[in-house]
């Protein structure tokens, strides 16, 4: 048995659980959420035929025949909860996608710290890709994303040591779950084989005559390319989905992309070993972004907006952080000017929420790293070093201060923040700074306190991965048979359950009227836009928070609260809608009372910003009571 004694045992302890540690925290599972309500649905519709008839996203099909997803999973329904079942397989995803991670980049980065660095990069710096924080690798939530995305990188480690076969294997099954994934990987794939063998082009040609082929046939998707987005329905899709459209990202949207960028393009020039493989994803990246800019901005082609080919940018987001890791080890062991060029590449990334801020340090960054590359020998400027350690200062201040301050007022949870948060970097970098001078220090006894303090953190973020609230924890392991209202709910009633929509689907087993997230289908489907624009508009009345932050509600500032008068004017012009749940207690008409066994707390914008409130009791309104209660002329004919 190896003794505690050997220093290559500590440096492994400390090595595994600080990489867990950080992934675990930076990688928090958030339960049924974002877009794996979405699939949950899907999954229980087909395990429960017929109870969500009528549900807006599940009309013109929800884009379910494009991916296995949901037939893979609904089996499994019942067997356990629903919640129960999606945590375990989100373990299950991460598993395989932290192996991925690990074979990709042991084929990619050549020494041990270059590996290691890498990895970390890849596991604390900010996740997301695209426009306004919708999208992050790794998401801890269950979609087919994160499996299609572990395939990838499985099958990108296969194609580095020749195996094409089963490379090619992997992104096929990785198109069957997710083709928004798997199509920016194929591009990549073959842009090396075809650099490698020239005889692949014949099989490019193949494919684009076949495109050509079920194109002039309009074979779905396909017969999409001769379909442009007329004003109507674009201006739908860019109100509801404006990420899907680079045209409309902001300023800081481009400047991660342009990070992101640059530290690949550095690691391409610098790693031989990678080199190929990191200009193949250049080459795709810069082709797919600047198709789908020009198609967004001007030719509004339907299938190729469908496509979102910009997402390829998914994979230039993992090797961009993993090129992080690799120049810092890089420039450690090779450079004179290692602490500058180390510190202004971090800077970049710690102001990213600040691009007027970061972009020149990018720029100096870039130029800087290109004169040490040339004058290996030569120092910088002392004036340059001192600006530098300067802003480094700065930044580590402001770590200090959030870190000081997340422990002051609330918890580790607030520390690790959710998927590509800025500040999660600003917290760990004077961490990790502490670290590192504490790990280069002579103590005698450092290992061992480094490995005890990598233990304590990894325990505590095993302890605080799962960020569900008990209200999220109680809806997700609800049963069919405990669904509240169903004595006064008819099959297949629709219910508009204000502020919570999710909950229609997991606990009362009823399809959901409206909610922002079901518009996810608006750009697949022009029926569908018209009819989310439609219920959009028929709930305006009635709550203050259904569409916080889009530009659908023009001219609309502040709905009003949940009234007897607003209720009135829902029920009668919303052509569909059978009831509506609120916490909210309305005098005047009849309403089925519900106490639910965990007291749900909501965010709520006030006159005094945003608040938490509870919610110990919930209300349901038939529509048919509320109208025989409130005159049509006293609603006004909306």
């Amino acid at each position: 048995m190896p003794s505690l004694s050997r220093p290559g045992l500590w440096t492994g302890t400390v090595t595994c659980a600080a990489l867990a540690a950080l992934w675990l925290l930076a990688h928090p599972y958030l339960g049924i959420a974002h877009d794996a309500r979405l699939y949950a649905v899907q999954a229980l519709s087909r395990r429960y035929p017929g109870f969500f008839t009528g549900d807006l996203f599940l009309m013109q099909g929800a884009q379910e025949e494009f991916t296995l997803f949901s037939r893979l999973w609904a089996p499994l329904i019942g067997t356990v909860s629903i919640g129960s079942l999606a945590l375990g397989l989100v373990v299950v995803a991460h598993g395989i996608w932290l192996w991925g991670a690990v074979r990709l980049l042991r084929q990619l980065a050549g020494g041990r710290s270059e590996r290691l660095l890498a990895l970390a990069g890849v596991f604390v710096l900010p996740a997301a890709y695209g426009a306004f924080d919708v999208f992050s690798y790794g998401e801890g939530f269950l979609t087919p994303r994160i499996f299609a995305e572990a395939l990838v990188l499985h099958a990108f480690a296969f194609s580095l040591r020749g195996r094409v076969r089963l490379a090619l294997a992997g992104i096929f099954v990785s198109a069957l779950l997710q083709p928004l994934i798997a199509i920016p990987a194929a591009v990549i794939a073959g842009i090396r084989l075809c650099w490698n063998n020239r005889r692949w082009l014949w099989a490019g040609a193949a494919l684009a005559a076949a495109v050509v082929a079920l194109t002039v046939l309009r074979v779905e998707p396909f017969g999409r390319l001769l379909i442009t987005l007329d004003p109507e329905w674009l201006a739908i899709a860019q109100q509801r989905c404006p990420f899907t459209f680079p045209s409309l990202w902001g300023l800081g949207d481009w400047y991660r992309v342009a990070l992101q960028f640059v530290l690949l393009t550095a690691a391409a020039a610098l790693g031989k070993a990678a080199r190929p493989f990191l200009l193949a994803v250049l080459a795709a990246g810069s082709a797919m972004l600047a198709i789908s800019l020009v198609v967004s901005a001007f030719y509004l082609n339907a299938l190729i907006i469908q496509l979102q080919i910009w997402r390829v940018l998914w994979v230039v987001a993992i090797l961009a952080n993993a090129s992080t890791g690799y120049l810092t080890a890089f420039l450690w062991r090779e450079s004179r000017n290692r602490t500058v060029l180390i510190c202004l590449m971090a800077n970049s990334w710690l102001w990213i929420r600040f691009p007027e801020v970061a972009l020149p340090m990018l720029l100096l960054f870039s130029g800087l790293l290109a004169f040490d590359r040339k004058n290996p020998k030569c120092a910088l400027h002392p004036a340059i070093s001192i600006a530098v350690f300067a802003i480094t200062g700065i930044t580590v201040a402001t770590g200090v201060a959030l870190v000081i301050g997340q422990l002051r007022n609330r918890s580790i949870h607030a520390m690790s923040g959710v998927l590509g948060r800025a500040d999660f970097g600003l917290i760990v970098f004077p961490v990790g700074l502490a670290i590192f001078l504490f790990w280069r220090s002579n103590h005698k006894w450092k290992m061992p306190v480094l490995a005890v303090a990598a233990g304590m953190v990894f325990m505590v973020s095993l302890v605080t991965w799962d960020r569900r609230s008990p209200w999220r924890q109680w809806v997700e392991s609800s049963a069919p048979q405990a669904a509240p209202f169903s004595a006064v709910l008819a099959k297949n009633a629709q219910v508009f359950w204000v502020e919570g929509f999710a909950e229609t689907w997991l606990v009362l087993r009823h399809p959901s009227y409206f909610s922002y997230e079901q518009g996810a289908g608006v750009l697949f489907t022009r029926a569908n836009a018209f009819e989310f624009r439609r219920r959009f508009r028929s709930l305006l009345p009635l709550s203050r928070n259904l569409f916080r932050f889009l530009p659908m509600t023009e001219g609309f500032t502040r709905p009003p609260d949940v009234t007897l008068a607003a209720l009135g004017t829902v029920c009668e012009n919303a052509s569909g809608l059978d009831a509506i749940i609120s916490s909210t207690k309305v005098p005047g008409v009849s309403a089925i009372v519900w106490r639910p066994p965990v007291v749900r707390t909501v965010t709520r914008w006030t006159d005094h910003g945003w608040v938490e409130e509870s919610e110990p009791e919930l209300y349901l309104y038939p529509c048919s009571a509320v109208r025989s209660v409130v005159p049509f002329t006293s609603r006004g004919n909306r």
